[in-house]
C-alpha cells in the first residue's frame, strides 16, 4: 500500500501577526503564522487579503518579528523556532523565503532554558534581544553589507540568574542607544534563625545596550506588584523617552527612565463585579496626523483608548476612554490610519475593523491621572455601560474552522450531491455544527414555478445606460416568456420590472441576444426579429422550405444555421442595420456552432467553431479567406454540444460533450493551430449541456448533467467542481455589480442564483450549539443529529469572594459538570431539542440501534455515563419515538468500574473499562450482564468491530486484535501491536486493515496478516484469552504505513467526493486543516513520486524553502506515504528550475503537471 498525502484546506487558526514591507516597495504586506507555517498576505485597497506565499519551516515557531533597516525598501523576517536556531529570512517572488543568516542558540525543543520565547528587535535594525524564560539571554549586533546584502551577526551573552522573564519589549529611543524593557520575577533567599523563606518579587527593568562598548547596562529598575503583566512602549516624541505603559487589572502606570510616573485607573463595566478577570491585554497604536493614541483591549473584549498629552517639559497628563466592545482578539495590527486587523483565537472569524466616529464627544466616563499610595486601590473608580459596535464597523472577515472535536460523514443518497460532512467546533459559547458539502455554494435570491417544462433560457444585459437592469427570456414549445428585471445591490434581491420587452411571445424562440448594446435579436424557425431601443421591430425571413435550427452571436456578428447545412453570416452596425454578409454550404449535418473570441468583445472575431457528427472544424471568417477550414479534427463518436473559451495564455480550449456523459477537452495552440493533449472526462450519466460565463476576470465553463459542474482555471491547474444545488436543466449567466448570477431552469421552475467563491472546496453551513461538543451521531431515518456535550465549571463555595482568607486557605472548590444531548434538525438548521443530565454524571458515549416495526422506524439509545467523583458508571437503555422525538427510559444498569468506551453489535453491548471488558445482552426491557474478561493494565480508548473481529486501542500498550467466538462465547486475542500508543481514533479500512491516529499527529495503518485469520478459524484455543498475558502467545502486528501530520487529528474517515470516484481517506485536525490520503496504484506513479521526493530531499537544492524534516515524528518514521504538499511545490517553481528537476528524474515538464492533475481528478 502506498498513499499520497495532500492538504486541501490549510488551517487559519493563526498564532500571531507581523506587519512589514516584505514585498519590495509594498507596505501593505502581513505575515500570519502557525506553529510550523508562514503565510504572507497582501492587503489591497478594499481591505481584502490575498495569499502570496505559504511556506513550512523546520521546527515549531516560538517568536517571529520584522527586521527593519534604514534606507531599505524591503524588510526582513527573524524567526526563533524549536530547532534551537535564530534565522533571518528575505522574501523573493521567484523562490519564496531565502535564509540570509542562521545561528544556533542551544538544544532543540521548547525548553525553559532555551532562548527564543521572547524576541525583540531595535526599531532601526541595529540589534535584537533573544531571551529564554530563565537565565539565558543573548544580544545580537546586526550589520548589513550594502554590496552583497548579507547580514553579519555578532552574539553577546548577557545571562542573568534567579530571574524569570514574563514580558519583553523594545522601547523607542531614536538614534540613541537601544533600550529594552522587561518584567522579571526575582527569587531571593532570606535566611532567618528558625526557617528559610522564599520571597518572590516582580520588577520592571530597563536595559540599555551601549553600542560603543558592547555592554548591556541596567539603566532603570523598580519594584512593581505581581499583577502587572503587559508592557506597551511609548512612541511619542517627548523629552522623557524611553518610556512605557505597564498594565494591570485595575490601572495603567507610565514608567520612564527618569523616574517620572503617572497612573490612571481602568473604568469598570457596570454589572461586572470581579476585578481580577482580566488575564491579559492586547493593544495597537494609532498614529494619525502626529496624534498618537493607544488602543487597549482586555480579555472580555472592552476596548479603551489612552492618550498622553505633553504640556511642558517634564509635565504631561494621561487620560483613558471607553470606545467599544468586540470579540476578544489574540493580537491587533494597524493597517491604515483608521483600520486595523483583529486576530481571533476562539472565534470563527478574523476581523478587519474600521473606526467610524473619530471625533468622539467625551460623554463616556473618562479617568484622568491620579496619585496612588504604594500601588494601592485607593482612588475614585469610574464606570461605563458597554456597547457592541458603537464606534467600530466590520469591513471584512476571514472565516476559520478551528477546535474541531468530532466528525460524522453521511452516506450517499439519491437527493444529495455528495457525502455531507458534519463537524463540531468546540469553543464554549462559540460552538457550532458545521455541515460541509463538496462543491461551490450558491445563494438563491428568487424562484418561481413555471406552467410547463421550459426548453431554454437567455439572460441579456439591458442597454448600457440603464444600470442593474437585464432581460430574461424563457422558451417553451409553443411560446416565449420575457420580462425586464432589476437587481437591488443593498438587499441582494431581484424584482420584476416590466413585461414590455418587444419580443414576440407567441413563437418558439431558438436564440436571443443583444447586438452593439442597441438591438435585441430574437431568432425563431422562420426568421429573425431585431428590436431597437425605440421598440422598432425589424424582420428577416429565411427562404422557403427551410428553417433555422441554431444560432450564435457576439458583439456585432451573428451566425445562423439552416436545416439544410447552410451557414448564414450577418453583421450588425451602429445604425441598427442587420446585413447578410455571406453564406456557406458545409455539406455536413451541423450539431453546434460557436464564435471563437480571443480579444475584447468589441473586436470582430476571425474564426468560428463548427461541430459536425464526426468532425471538429475551425473555419476562418476573414474577408480574404472566408469559411476556409483551418483545423479538421476527427471525433471518436457523435458529439452533443461544444464550446470554446480562452482560459490559458496562448491556447484555446475546446470542450465537446458526448451523449454518454463524457467531456472531451482539446487544447489548440494559437496561430499555429496545433491540437495538444486531448483529454476525456466522465461527467455524468445524462448528456452534458454547456454554457460559458464570466466570474470576475476569469472565463468559466458551466456543465449541466446529472450534477452541475463549474470548470475554472487557477494557478496552472484546471478544476472541476460541482454546484451545491439541485439539478439544473440549463442556465444562462450574467455579471451585475461584480456578482455572477445564474439564471437557471429545472423541469417546472425558474431560479436566480448568485455564485459564491470558486476557491472554496466545501460549501459550509453553520448551526449554533448551546455548549461545546464531544461527539456526534447521525440518525439515518430521522434527518437529525445527536450531539453529546459536556462542560465543566469550577467555583468557590462561600458568601463572597472577598471573604476568602488566603493565609488560612479554608475555602473549598466546587466542581460541576453539566452533560446534555443536543438534537439538531439538519433540514431546518435548528436545535430541535435538548436533554440535560444530572450533575453527578457525565456522558461518555452513545450508540444507536435502528429497527423497523410495521414499516415504521424506531430507535434504541444505549448510553454510557460515568460518575464525576467515583470510579463507577451507569448504562442506560432509552427508547425514542418518531413523532415528537420523545425519550422513554427503559433500563439503567450499575457499573462497578470506570467505563471509557462502548460498542454495540447485534444484541450485545461491549464496554471497555479499567482492566476489564464486559459484555451485556439487550433483552426486551433490560440490559443483562453476559460475561466479563480481565486484562491487566488496560485503559481502552476505543473499541471497533468488523464481523466477529474486535479491535481495542489500549492507551498504554497499543493495539489489541481479538475475535469473538459465538459458539464458545469467548473473546480470543489473535494479535497485538506495540505501536499505536495514545490512539484517539481507529477504524477498519477492510477486514485486515486498521487505520489509527494518535494525539501527537501521527497517522498509522496496521495490516493484520492473513495467517492470523486462518489460524484463529482453524484452532481458536491455540491463542490465549484475555485473562492471561497476550504478548507472549499472540502474533505481532506491524505498521504498514505511517506519517506525521504535525497537528492533533480529531476526525478521520473513508470518503468519496462522488459515487463514481475512487475512495480516499479524509482527516480533520483541531486547528482546522483538512487533508486527504490518496491511494497510488500504478507503478509509474509510485516510481515518479519516489524519485521526485528523494531528489527534492537529498539533492542540493538551495531554491527549495520547504523543509521535509518537519514531517519527521519523534515516535515513528514516515514510511510508504508520499508527502504531497512537499512534492507539489515543484509546480510553483519557474520553468528553468522545473526543467532542471525534470532532467534529473528523466521526465517531461508537461508530464509532471499532468500526473498531478490526473491524480486529483481521480478523486475530485
Amino acid at each position: 500500500m502506498k498513499l499520497f498525502n495532500f492538504t486541501i484546506i490549510r488551517s487559519k487558526q493563526y498564532k500571531g501577526i507581523v506587519k512589514g514591507v516584505f514585498l519590495n516597495q509594498d507596505k501593505n504586506t502581513t505575515v500570519l503564522y502557525l506553529p510550523n507555517l508562514i503565510d504572507l498576505y497582501k492587503i489591497n485597497s478594499i481591505f481584502s487579503m490575498h495569499l502570496v506565499s505559504s511556506t513550512f519551516i523546520f521546527g515549531i515557531i516560538r517568536q517571529i518579528r520584522a527586521l527593519k533597516f534604514l534606507n531599505q525598501n524591503q524588510d526582513y523576517l527573524i524567526i526563533c523556532s524549536g530547532s534551537g536556531s535564530f534565522s533571518i529570512y528575505k522574501f523573493n517572488l521567484n523562490t519564496g523565503w531565502i535564509r540570509i543568516s542562521n545561528h544556533f542558540l542551544g538544544r532543540s525543543g521548547c525548553r525553559r532554558m532555551t532562548p527564543g520565547y521572547y524576541l525583540e528587535c531595535d526599531l532601526i535594525g541595529r540589534i535584537c534581544m533573544i531571551c529564554s524564560l530563565d537565565k539565558l539571554r543573548y544580544v545580537y549586533i546586526l550589520n548589513k553589507n550594502q554590496k552583497n546584502n548579507n547580514i553579519s551577526i555578532f552574539p553577546i551573552e548577557v545571562h542573568k540568574s534567579n530571574s524569570l522573564i514574563t514580558s519583553l519589549k523594545c522601547l523607542y529611543n531614536g538614534f540613541k542607544n537601544p533600550v529594552f524593557a522587561t518584567i522579571e520575577l526575582d527569587k531571593k533567599n532570606n535566611n532567618s534563625n528558625t526557617s528559610q523563606n522564599n520571597e518572590i518579587s516582580q520588577y520592571i527593568v530597563f536595559y540599555e545596550f551601549d553600542l560603543g562598548l558592547g555592554l548591556l547596562v541596567t539603566s532603570y529598575i523598580d519594584k512593581i506588584p505581581l499583577y502587572f503583566n503587559t508592557i506597551i512602549p511609548l512612541i511619542n516624541n517627548i523629552a522623557i523617552r524611553p518610556a512605557c505603559l505597564v498594565l494591570s487589572s485595575s490601572y495603567i502606570t507610565m514608567k520612564t527612565k527618569y523616574q517620572i510616573e503617572s497612573s490612571v485607573n481602568f473604568p469598570s463595566r457596570i454589572g461586572c463585579l470581579n476585578k481580577g478577570i482580566f488575564s491579559g491585554y492586547t493593544y495597537f497604536i494609532q498614529n494619525k496626523n502626529n496624534n498618537i493614541l493607544y488602543y487597549i483591549q482586555n480579555s472580555i473584549g472592552d476596548i479603551f483608548v489612552v492618550q498622553i498629552i505633553h504640556k511642558q517639559l517634564w509635565q504631561f497628563s494621561m487620560s483613558i476612554e471607553y470606545i467599544d466592545t468586540t470579540n476578544p482578539a489574540l493580537d491587533f495590527l494597524m493597517i491604515s490610519s483608521d483600520t486595523f486587523f483583529a486576530l481571533s483565537e476562539n472565534n470563527n472569524f478574523h476581523y478587519i475593523y474600521k473606526l467610524q466616529n473619530t471625533n468622539r464627544e467625551k460623554k463616556i466616563s473618562i479617568s484622568k491621572n491620579f496619585s496612588t499610595i504604594n500601588y494601592s486601590n485607593i482612588f475614585l473608580p469610574c464606570f461605563f455601560i458597554h456597547k457592541n459596535f458603537c464606534n467600530l464597523s466590520i469591513i471584512n472577515k476571514i472565516e476559520i474552522l478551528a477546535n474541531v472535536s468530532s466528525l460524522t460523514i453521511k452516506k450517499f443518497e439519491n437527493d444529495t450531491m455528495s457525502q455531507e460532512i458534519y463537524l463540531t467546533s468546540s469553543a464554549g459559547l462559540n460552538s457550532f455544527l458545521h455541515i460541509l458539502e463538496y462543491g461551490i455554494g450558491v445563494l438563491e435570491i428568487a424562484t418561481a414555478n413555471l406552467p410547463s417544462e421550459p426548453i431554454s433560457i437567455w439572460s441579456i444585459h439591458s442597454y448600457y445606460n440603464i444600470k442593474n437592469k437585464f432581460l430574461i427570456a424563457i422558451s417553451f414549445e409553443t411560446h416565449t416568456y420575457s420580462a425586464f428585471f432589476r437587481f437591488d445591490e443593498k438587499n441582494s434581491s431581484i424584482f420584476e420590472e416590466s413585461h414590455k420587452t418587444g419580443l414576440q411571445e407567441s413563437i418558439n424562440t431558438i436564440y436571443c441576444n443583444i447586438l452593439n448594446e442597441t438591438s435585441i435579436i430574437q431568432v425563431f424557425k422562420e426568421g429573425i426579429f431585431w428590436i431597437s431601443k425605440q421598440n422598432i421591430i425589424s424582420r428577416w425571413n429565411i427562404p422557403r422550405e427551410s428553417e433555422i435550427i441554431m444560432a450564435t452571436s457576439n458583439f456585432s456578428q451573428l451566425f445562423v444555421v439552416l436545416k439544410n447545412t447552410w451557414i448564414m453570416y450577418f453583421e450588425h452596425d451602429t445604425n441598427d442595420n442587420l446585413y447578410l454578409t455571406s453564406s456557406h454550404h458545409l455539406g455536413k449535418n451541423i450539431i453546434d456552432i460557436n464564435i471563437i473570441t480571443l480579444f475584447e468583445k468589441h473586436v470582430k472575431s476571425q474564426e468560428i467553431l463548427v461541430c459536425t457528427e464526426s468532425n471538429i472544424l475551425i473555419l476562418s471568417i476573414h474577408q480574404n479567406n472566408l469559411f476556409r477550414i483551418i483545423i479538421n479534427y476527427k471525433l471518436p463518436t457523435i458529439p452533443y454540444r461544444s464550446k470554446c473559451l480562452n482560459i490559458k495564455k496562448g491556447f484555446i480550449d475546446i470542450f465537446v460533450s458526448i451523449k454518454s456523459g463524457l467531456l472531451l477537452n482539446l487544447s489548440v495552440e494559437l496561430y499555429k493551430y496545433i491540437i495538444k493533449t486531448p483529454k476525456m472526462r466522465f461527467i455524468g450519466n445524462s448528456s452534458p449541456n454547456l454554457t460559458i460565463s464570466k466570474y470576475g476576470y476569469k472565463n468559466i465553463l458551466v456543465i449541466f448533467s446529472d450534477k452541475t459542474f463549474i470548470l475554472h482555471f487557477n494557478e496552472n491547474r484546471t478544476y472541476y467542481k460541482p454546484l451545491v444545488y439541485k439539478n439544473l436543466k440549463y442556465a444562462s449567466t450574467l455579471q451585475i455589480s461584480g456578482l455572477t448570477i445564474l439564471c437557471g431552469i429545472t423541469r417546472k421552475s425558474f431560479n436566480l442564483l448568485i455564485l459564491q467563491e470558486l476557491d472554496n472546496i466545501f460549501r459550509r453551513t453553520k448551526i449554533a450549539l448551546v455548549t461545546s461538543s464531544l461527539s456526534t451521531s447521525l440518525l439515518k431515518y430521522f434527518s437529525k443529529i445527536l450531539i453529546l456535550s459536556s462542560e465543566n465549571y469550577n467555583g468557590v463555595l462561600g458568601k463572597n469572594i472577598g471573604e476568602i482568607d488566603n493565609n488560612k486557605k479554608n475555602y473549598r472548590y466546587k466542581y460541576l459538570q453539566q452533560s446534555r444531548i443536543q438534537v439538531v434538525d439538519t433540514k431546518k438548521k435548528i436545535i430541535y431539542k435538548t436533554f440535560n443530565y444530572p450533575n453527578q454524571e457525565t456522558l461518555v458515549s452513545l450508540k444507536l440501534i435502528n429497527f423497523y416495526i410495521r414499516r415504521s422506524a424506531f430507535l434504541l439509545f444505549v448510553m454510557l455515563t460515568r460518575a464525576v467523583s467515583k470510579n463507577n458508571g451507569f448504562l442506560y437503555l432509552v427508547y425514542c419515538t418518531s413523532k415528537n422525538f420523545s425519550w422513554i427510559p427503559l433500563h439503567r444498569s450499575f457499573l462497578n468500574f470506570k467505563p471509557y468506551c462502548i460498542e454495540v453489535f447485534k444484541n450485545r453491548v461491549i464496554i471497555g473499562g479499567t482492566d476489564k471488558i464486559v459484555l451485556f445482552r439487550i433483552g426486551r426491557k433490560k440490559i443483562l450482564k453476559h460475561c466479563e474478561f480481565s486484562l491487566y493494565f488496560l485503559i481502552p480508548s476505543k473499541i471497533i468491530l468488523h464481523s466477529n473481529r474486535i479491535v481495542i486501542s489500549d492507551f498504554l500498550e497499543g493495539l489489541i486484535v481479538t475475535e469473538y467466538n459465538i459458539n464458545l462465547d469467548a473473546m480470543i486475542v489473535v494479535g497485538y501491536s506495540v505501536y499505536g500508543r495514545s490512539l484517539n481514533n481507529i477504524q477498519f479500512l477492510d477486514y485486515d486493515t486498521v487505520l489509527g491516529t494518535d494525539y501527537f499527529g501521527n497517522i498509522l495503518i496496521f495490516r493484520i496478516p492473513q495467517l492470523i485469520t486462518f489460524k484463529s478459524l482453524l484452532d481458536p484455543r491455540k491463542y490465549q484469552d484475555l485473562n492471561h498475558s497476550y504478548i507472549n502467545k499472540s502474533d505481532p502486528i506491524h505498521v504498514e504505513c505511517s506519517f506525521f501530520i504535525g497537528e492533533n487529528i480529531t476526525g478521520i474517515s473513508k470518503y468519496r467526493f462522488f459515487e463514481w470516484k475512487e475512495e480516499i481517506i479524509i482527516y480533520f485536525t483541531n486547528l482546522g486543516s483538512i487533508g486527504i490520503l490518496i491511494p497510488i496504484k500504478t507503478k509509474f506513479e509510485k516510481v515518479f513520486f519516489r524519485n521526485l521526493f528523494y531528489h527534492l530531499t537529498l539533492g542540493s537544492n538551495n531554491f527549495l524553502s520547504l523543509s521535509n524534516f518537519k514531517f519527521r515524528s519523534s515516535n515513528y518514521i514516515s514510511s510508504r506515504i508520499i508527502d504531497g504538499d512537499f512534492c507539489s511545490k515543484i509546480l510553483e517553481f519557474n520553468k528553468s528550475t522545473q526543467l532542471k528537476i525534470a532532467r534529473a528524474i528523466r521526465i517531461k515538464i508537461t508530464s509532471m503537471t499532468k500526473i498531478f492533475e490526473d491524480l486529483l481528478f481521480k478523486i475530485m
